[in-house]
């Protein structure tokens, strides 16, 4: 029998199109925790860097007033923020497990610190943190400049960036080491905590990226390298629209050229 490669080839294109394989079917949409700390400008810092790279972003609550009853439809990615030291500073149990959902379900999470700090601390995200890529080794801030070293390639982690750039920390910037999971990526490590700058892995269907720096004040975020690196983690953790489908017309189009 024929294989009627020009129905198939239809049929894929036609398929494809509606996945929104290719250039993205819409903007993403990224919903980014506010900060707590009261650096006034960070919050809009953050709001224009993510806006600079392409995403719409939503600016919400602090994270410990995230408690699962705010919705997280439409969105493609959550931009978490973590920044003060106290085991109230997180969402509760509910909150959680929604991001958990959501990451399962093929949502994007970026986490920052001191999230992983605080559950060496206190154990405050033990619901979370089962999908957390890194943990805290137990070494404690450093607020000093950094060199971030590429240590894995990956077309979109790395994307505009040289293999090693400087990030000028500040007091209000600081660091904290963190030590990938088995199973996690390396991507970048940190010259000032030797540990890893930016750690990652798939999640159920979608991912998780964790970044060794608190935003409490605007030098970080505003960096030209490291802003750079924000857009290209968020990216990195919201997976290509329809992929999954995408495999299951592949062995739709291989049972059609059996026939």
């Amino acid at each position: 029998m024929p294989c009627h490669s020009g129905i198939i080839g239809g049929v894929a294109a036609a398929a494809i199109a509606a996945l929104g394989i290719g250039p993205r079917a819409h903007a993403q949409n990224v919903y980014v925790f506010s900060t707590d700390n009261i650096n006034g400008n960070v919050n809009d810092a953050l709001q224009a860097t993510l806006t600079a790279q392409g995403f719409n972003v939503t600016m919400g609550v602090r994270a410990n007033l995230f408690d699962g009853s705010i919705s997280l439809a439409g969105y493609d990615a959550v931009f978490m923020t973590c920044s003060l030291f106290s085991p109230f500073a997180v969402p509760n149990v509910a909150g959680q497990q929604q991001l958990v959902d959501f990451v399962n379900a093929g949502g994007g999470l970026v986490t920052s610190e001191i999230l992983n700090y605080m559950h060496y601390h206190f154990s405050s995200v033990h619901a979370l943190f089962p999908i957390l890529p890194a943990t805290y080794p137990g070494w404690g801030p450093h607020n000093s400049a950094t060199t971030f070293s590429l240590i894995t390639p990956d077309p979109i982690m790395n994307a505009g960036l040289p293999a090693s750039f400087a990030i000028p920390n500040s007091l209000g910037d600081g660091e904290y080491r963190l030590a990938p999971k088995a199973g996690a990526t390396e991507f970048y490590r940190s010259s000032n905590t030797g540990g890893a700058g930016v750690v990652g892995w798939d999640a159920g269907a979608g991912r998780v990226a964790s970044l060794s720096h608190q935003f409490s004040n605007t030098g970080v975020i505003t960096d030209a390298n490291y802003a750079q690196l924000l857009g290209n983690t968020v990216r990195w953790v919201i997976p290509a629209p329809g992929a999954a489908a995408l495999l299951g017309l592949g062995g739709l189009l291989a049972a059609r050229r059996r026939r």
